[in-house]
């Protein structure tokens, strides 16, 4: 899909890792979800979203988890920072109890 849009090698290649770090993301904390992926398009531009949702125990606190380093699987501990610095667009919802939805879009340029 990404490569429909018209986006570079390296492009596909962020959307590939950011979709790899979401998929472990809801494996390691949550078990299982979902992770859907849509074109979308604003002001002439398009652009590849990506939605990870799941049911797990949500996030405490997503500014924390946006660091790198710090993890509650020991990991490495840098996934949602990786999928924030690669992708143009950048979001996450989530609360202790309810689960975590995090959205990303990498726009053509």
């Amino acid at each position: 899909m990404a490569r429909e849009i018209g986006l570079s090698v390296i492009d596909c290649a962020r959307v590939g890792t950011a979709i790899s770090e979401l998929a472990h993301n809801i494996l390691a904390h949550a078990g299982e979800g979902t992770i859907t992926f849509v074109l979308v398009s604003q002001g002439g531009r398009r652009g590849l979203q990506i939605c990870a949702t799941d049911s797990g125990p949500g996030i405490a606190n997503v500014c924390t988890a946006l660091q790198d380093g710090f993890t509650t699987a020991k990991s490495l501990g840098i996934g949602l920072g990786v999928v924030k610095r690669m992708m143009d667009d950048f979001s996450i919802r989530s609360h202790p109890g309810w689960g975590t939805v995090t959205t990303a879009v990498k726009w053509d340029h």
